[in-house]
């Protein structure tokens, strides 16, 4: 489903998430808030929580520019499993001129620069300007950059605290990863210690935030009450804090351990990847149960993330090796540690890779060989029902015992694909009327192109049948779907299930989590172009936790 379409909207696709860590601190006053402000200065840490999850920790430090104008630099500690320093520079004027990164763990470590350079006269503004204030909720303290640079637009040289007057700018904003989308924050002043921040973004809803600011304009609380989110500014946290957890591993006091592994998967093909065990074996066995996690199409590693977000595998791996099940994960074919290429990788060849790492897990001597199960997401959820198909377990005695389908597609390849050019043409591109049918025609056009030529991973994932694979499947299967889904609709859940139980398979349960988007985050909009964007990067407590308890009982019951 890469058509033109879909790739103009998937301009900053994101992947799942990860990783997860909760402090707790009392909600600010607002004459405490004040107070703290003053007393912080231009050192501060900033806060982003979700609900009592902390989903990033960020220590700011403000300094004078050898010039005129100000810079901060950060350290950023986002869901435990990605690290960020960074710097940001404004002008006397308060634009943004430099924004300059590097990303540590849980990949490669990447740098990156952004100059924001002035447009030329007679041109108008280029896609990276001058004056567009860099935002991401991975990074908090960027919320204290936007209301200084909001500030320092509005030339609010002094307040006058008996003076409720409202000034109004509007900044627009540079998003990581996604230079092409035209976000705008519309930052309203209230007397000295208020202010409204109204983030716009195309084809979605605006979001709120209500801020606490000091006379300067340096952020000390804002909520985001339609989101269920806060940024705060608090006098310090304990070192701990800011301390990664392993790329790939066990955090420090973890109860299970993490065994880098290597799977021999045929035609010179190697996988990388890591089994996360738990310490505790099953009674007298001295053995565990262990699920499979089976990636989406985004090419990415074991975490199945991609920078700039971590990956949601180390978190559901974290959770579930913490209930008593080990969890196997593995680079994708051509990423990280693996050989081979991802191009090749169609659900056919996912599904033949899976079935390699099933006889790995088999034949460990530490691992309970008839309480195996599989999670995929998205596309790997094709191939799950491909290897707990029947004649899968007889050809490889890796019969399962339980699979777990998320945000999986319950229509044909084409017929999904004419879904999401339809998305994103409405939505996203905001086409109508015969533009919107000519733009259609060519993705149809295009899709019958590759069906034709018949090869590759785009072809196959036309051509599947997530129905007709459903039927094959007996083992106890747990769909699980996220209401906001718009890469795959939640209906796609019931349609998926009732395949499952024509099949003759009676031990089908479904969960739809409300507010909660293809990737398993909490996500209002759903919109797959800005899951960088989403308030948290920790999956909701819910749908882990219904994760881990179904495949606890599945694998716990005696096998009969």
């Amino acid at each position: 489903m890469n058509n033109r379409i879909l790739a103009a909207a998937f301009a900053m696709t994101g992947a799942a998430l990860g990783g997860c860590a909760s402090f707790q601190q009392p909600m600010f006053r607002r004459d405490a808030a004040h107070a703290a402000a003053r007393t912080i200065g231009d050192t501060a840490v900033v806060v982003l929580r979700f609900g009592h999850d902390t989903g990033a920790v960020d220590r700011i430090v403000w300094a004078d520019a050898p010039a005129a104008g100000r810079t901060m630099r950060g350290r950023v500690v986002s869901a435990r499993t990605m690290g960020v320093d960074y710097r940001v520079a404004l002008d006397a004027d308060g634009l943004v001129t430099t924004y300059a990164f590097e990303i540590s763990p849980p990949a490669r470590a990447v740098a990156d620069s952004v100059t924001f350079a002035a447009p030329p006269a007679d041109k108008p503004a280029s896609v990276v300007s001058r004056g567009r204030v860099p935002l991401w909720n991975a990074t908090p303290g960027l919320y204290d950059v936007l209301l200084r640079s909001a500030h320092a637009r509005l030339a609010h040289a002094r307040c006058n605290a008996t003076d409720r007057r409202v000034d109004t700018v509007a900044l627009p904003l540079f998003r990581f990863g996604a230079a092409s989308l035209r976000d705008t924050a519309v930052v309203a002043f209230v007397g000295c210690d208020s202010a409204r921040v109204e983030l716009r973004t195309d084809g979605a809803m605006p979001v709120e935030l209500l801020a606490v600011v000091d006379d300067q304009g340096r952020l000390v609380r804002a909520e985001a009450p339609s989101e269920g989110w806060t940024v705060e500014r608090v006098l310090a946290l304990p070192a701990s804090a800011y301390s990664l957890a392993p790329a790939y591993g066990a955090p420090d006091g973890a109860p299970y351990v993490a065994e880098e592994v290597r799977i021999d998967v045929g035609d010179g093909v190697t996988l990388a990847g890591t089994l996360t065990r738990p310490v505790r074996a099953l009674a007298g066995s001295g053995r565990v149960p262990a699920v499979l996690l089976l990636h989406g199409s985004t090419a990415s590693d074991r975490n199945n993330g991609r920078l700039p977000l971590p990956g949601l595998f180390w978190q559901l791996a974290d959770t579930l090796a913490r209930r008593g099940i080990a969890v196997l994960r593995y680079d994708q074919r051509g990423i990280g540690g693996s050989s081979g290429k991802s191009d090749d990788a169609t659900v056919q060849v996912r599904a033949a890779d899976a079935r390699a790492a099933l006889v790995y897990l088999r034949r460990r001597s530490d691992v309970a060989p008839d309480r195996l199960g599989v999670l995929g997401i998205s596309e790997g959820a094709l191939a799950a029902m491909l290897v707990a198909a029947p004649e899968d377990a007889a050809a490889t005695g890796t019969s399962l015992r339980a699979a777990v389908l998320v945000s999986s597609p319950g229509r044909p390849g084409r017929e999904l694909s004419a879904y999401q050019n339809r998305v994103s043409a409405e939505r996203f591109m905001g086409l109508r009327d015969s533009a919107l049918m000519a733009a259609l025609a060519a993705a149809r056009a295009e899709d019958d192109s590759v069906l034709r030529v018949g090869r590759g991973h785009e072809a196959a994932l036309l051509a599947f049948d997530p129905e007709a694979a459903a039927r094959y499947v007996r083992v106890p299967v747990l769909v699980v779907h996220g209401a906001t889904d718009l890469q795959v609709p939640v209906d796609d859940a019931a349609r998926l299930a009732t395949a499952l139980r024509a099949g003759g398979n009676a031990a089908v349960t479904v969960r739809v989590f409300p507010g909660v988007d293809h990737v398993l985050l909490a996500d209002r909009s759903g919109d797959w172009r800005r899951y960088i964007a989403v308030p948290s990067l920790i999956a909701p407590a819910a749908v882990r936790g219904a994760i881990a308890d179904w495949l606890v009982q599945q694998l716990s019951q005696p096998v009969h």
